[in-house]
Formats: C-alpha cells, structure tokens, sequence
C-alpha cells in the first residue's frame, strides 16, 4: 500500500485528468460519496449531521459528503468558513440545489455541537504550519465539544506529510482519507487524533499511480508476508544461515546475547557471538544455543586483526556489529576495519553507530556500502548526522531518506513509526507505536533478527522492513499477553517464531484466496 504526500497526491490528481481523462470533479465526487458511506455506517440510523467545510477540496469534499447525506434522508448542515473555489464552488450550488442547509461565515457554527456527527472538511492535506484566525477557534471548539467527528482525508491540523502537529488539531473518530493514506496518519504525535483510518477508493486510475508511484509504501502484513524467505523441508542448519555478533563487554554483555538469539528466533540456523575475552564464557552459560569466540583481553583489541581472519573462517552469511561494544574511542577504527574487510552484508547498531559518527563525512562514506544496514534511533541519527532530535522527529520519512541516499546505505529509523529508508529514494513505514517494545535490549533483538534474516538469504532491504515488522508484531503479542509495561527484551524473543506464524499464515490464505 502506497502512502502519498499532499505534493505527490496532488500530482497524480493533475495526471488523472490530463492523461487519464478523470476530472477532478469526478475524483471529488467519489470521495464525498464514499466518505457519505462511511458517515452512515457511524450514524447506524436517522442523525443530524453537522458538516464543517474550508474553501478549498477538503471543503468540496464535505459539499458533496451532505448532498449525498441528504438524498439519504439524513439532516447534513453545512457550516462555511471561508468562500468556496474551483470545483467547490460548483459543489455549494449542487449542495444547495439538493437542498443541504448551508450556513456561510460560520457565524451559526455553535449550532454544529448538537449534532450526533460532526464531519471535518476543513483543510485537509494542504495545511503547513498551525492553524490561524477563525480556522484555529473553531477546531477548539470541536475538541472540546465531544462529539464523535469523522475527519475527511485529514483531520485539520495535522501535517499530511510529517504527522506532527504544529497548532492545535481536530481529534476523530474515524479518518476517511481519499485515494492513497498519507504518511502523517501512522507517525506520531499525529497518529493520536487520527481514530480509525478507512481508505475511500475514488477511481484513481492504477495506470496513473504506477507511472508516478509514490516514493513510501506502508509496511502492512500483506506486503511483508510476501518478504518471508523460503524454509524448505529438506533444510539444515547451515541451509538457514550463519549470523555473527561482534559486541558486549563488562557490564553490557546482554546485548549481544539477545542480539545472537533474536537471529536464530528470526530464523538463522547458526549464530555466534565475538566478544572480549573471558566474557564469551558467560555468553555460553547464559545461551548455550550460541557458539562463542573471545578476543582480547578483558577489552577490545584495537584492531580487527587475526581474530577477525578466525571470524571469516566459519563463513558467516550476515554479521552485527555494535550491541554493547561500549564507549571507547579506539572502536572507531576497529568498526570502520571490520567493515572495510567483510564481504557479507552487515548490520550496524548501538556503540556501533557511535562510533562511525566519529569519522568525518567522508571517512563515513568511504566504509559503507549498499549492503550494510544501519539501525539508528533518533539519539543515534543526531550524532550521524549533526541534526537536532527534535529536527529528525519533525520529518522522520525524510530524516531517514536523506541519510541514506547520502551514505549509500539502508536506514532503520527506529522508533514509533519506524522508517526503512533506502539509498535510491524508496522507503517504508512501519505503523503504530507499542510502548511494550520502550524496554533495555529492544533494539539489539532487532539487530539480530534483521542480521538473522539476512544470514537466511534476503536482501538488505527486505531483511531491515521484514525485520522491523516481525520485531513490532512479536512486541504487538506481548503487549496483548502482559500489558503495556513490564515486557521486557526476552519477551520478544520468545513470541518472535509465532510473529513470523502469523505472517505465513497470512500468506498461506492469501495465496488460498487467489
């Protein structure tokens, strides 16, 4: 599933009707008459139903939502703020001319708190910045009226395209966004107020979106079902991948122990776990499943020298480099060598990342590869890039995107809402938030799992959006099994073979139903 920003829904809307013949009178008409659909099914019988209309097509939208309404027996007011234009203008006379009761200048709009629904057809996609003047008062007054609102295409105030929310915003019930969903109903703090998201088809022809398709996809189970790598019958242990670990030391030996188990729970048939001498005895009473090597002394040595060539010998198929290495600066080196020596595709996360952000641009760019997989978080990408938190969360999608396009790598963008961003410009978003998952080691299962799943054979990029899905559903499951809090990294380890169930089974009736 496709998601579209207001720049690019804009664009196939022009190419709907230039190369397709598709007006968009007619593309506004589908979507007021389904989202009328929509607004029956929440009225369940007779209802008074207050329509709130901007001048633009979000408001046109709502003109043609309460001519249908009326020709269903439904009392629809409309309350206008602002004039209407274009093709909203020709939708007030036919709304007019159905009869809708259509109150201009919004002076009546008190009125509107009466009604059993209320439809919010005021800015929609086209909204940068808060909302101003009477725009802002009246989506108060909405908020506190407490009446069950259905959002057209957006509700108003949200930024279509980042999801944050600038001013104030318009809370609903359900959002019955138009053609394609956009990006800011699924990332937060947005995706609180957007309700239930139902998809209204509005005859967008399929020819039109895949000669423009939009640049992000939404990662739902369907599409990630279809990443699932093969597992034959006839499969071994080797058949299924060898995934390594470099990482841990004093103190923070448990990420590297949850990250070689999140592989083999992801589905690798081996895995290791390289760590400083003698701290790979403790991995093997911890997790006798994971084979070990010690290096060094105590620490780690300032090179990838030897040892490094002993890794290579048991043929890894994917490597993780980063959980719990630690703070010292002498990493820097040692990562950027175990990158540069490496041939199979690499995951890199945690201490890791912090010490690549100690190279300087170009030294960074020189390391990486198309095959290698960084995993921020948001405090990670500040080091990476230099950018604030607060800036990398105001536009997560293209955080992530420019970042790897400028290295050449894929980006996870942890986080609620994760972003699998790739060098080419493509990206997927992971959607919802799971405070189940906002607990210590989190973030390594998901290191092995993607390492794990690329030692099975993916590709980079199927591996990290795969990974990042499987992570969430297994966090998903155990949120649903113990509650928000208290989940800790184990937890997701344990349900990960039933997330990845799931998902075959998914694919199984899916290929059933074709």
């Amino acid at each position: 599933m496709y998601l579209v920003t207001a720049e690019e829904m804009r664009r196939l809307d022009r190419a709907a009707a230039e190369e397709a013949g598709v007006a968009g009178l007619v593309l506004m008409e589908n979507a007021g008459a389904g989202a009328a659909r929509i607004a029956l099914e929440l009225l369940r019988g007779p209802g008074r139903v207050a329509v709130l209309a901007g001048p633009g097509h979000n408001g046109g939208d709502g003109l043609v939502l309460a001519r249908h309404l009326a020709g269903a027996g439904i009392e629809a007011e409309v309350f206008l703020f602002g004039q209407p234009r274009g093709i909203a203008l020709e939708n007030l006379r036919a709304a007019k001319g159905a009869g809708v009761a259509v109150h201009e200048g919004g002076e009546q709009a008190g009125r509107a708190q009466a009604a059993d629904l209320i439809v919010d057809a005021l800015l929609g996609t086209g909204l940068k910045g808060p909302p101003r003047g009477t725009m802002a008062a009246i989506i108060s007054r909405v908020r506190e009226w407490d009446r069950p609102v259905l959002a057209l295409d957006v509700p108003s105030g949200l930024d279509a395209d980042t999801g944050q929310v600038p001013g104030v915003c318009v809370r609903a019930q359900v959002t019955a966004t138009f053609g394609l969903p956009k990006p800011g109903l699924y990332l937060y703090p947005g995706a609180a107020e957007v309700g239930e998201v139902r998809i209204v088809n509005i005859s967008l022809p399929r020819t039109v979106i895949e000669r423009y398709p939009p640049a992000t996809r939404l990662l739902t189970p369907q599409l990630a079902s279809g990443m699932l790598p093969d597992r034959p019958p006839w499969g071994h242990k080797g058949t299924f991948g060898h995934t390594v670990v470099v990482g841990g030391s004093r103190g923070f030996l448990g990420a590297a122990i949850l990250a070689g188990l999140g592989a083999l729970r992801a589905g690798s048939g081996l895995a290791s776990v390289i760590t400083p001498a003698p701290l790979d005895l403790e991995v093997t009473a911890a997790a006798p499943e994971l084979m070990t090597l010690g290096v060094g002394d105590g620490g780690w040595p300032a090179e990838a020298g030897g040892w490094l060539d002993t890794v290579l010998a048991r043929r890894p198929a994917a490597l993780a480099v980063g959980p719990g290495m630690g703070a010292d600066p002498g990493l820097t080196g040692l990562v950027a060598g175990i990158l540069k020596r490496v041939s199979c595709p690499v995951v890199v996360d945690a201490d890791a990342l912090n010490a690549l952000a100690r190279l300087d641009p170009a030294e960074l760019r020189s390391v990486l590869r198309p095959d290698v997989v960084l995993t921020p978080h948001p405090g990670e990408m500040a080091r990476l890039t230099g950018l604030t938190v607060e800036a990398i969360n105001a536009d997560r999608i293209a955080c992530a995107r420019a970042a790897a396009g400028r290295w050449g790598v894929i980006v996870v963008l942890k986080g609620a809402g994760t972003v699998v961003a790739l060098a080419d410009g493509r990206a997927w978003l992971d959607p919802g938030g799971n405070p189940a998952l906002a607990t210590a080691g989190s973030g390594d299962v998901l290191t092995g799992v993607i390492a794990g799943l690329l030692a099975q054979g993916l590709a980079p990029e199927r591996a990290a959006a795969l990974g990042v899905h499987l992570h969430r559903r297994a966090g998903d499951l155990a949120g649903q099994e113990m509650g928000k809090a208290g989940v800790i990294a184990r937890d997701l380890l344990s349900r990960l073979p039933a997330a990845r169930a799931g998902l075959e089974a998914a694919s199984t009736n899916s290929n059933a139903a074709r």
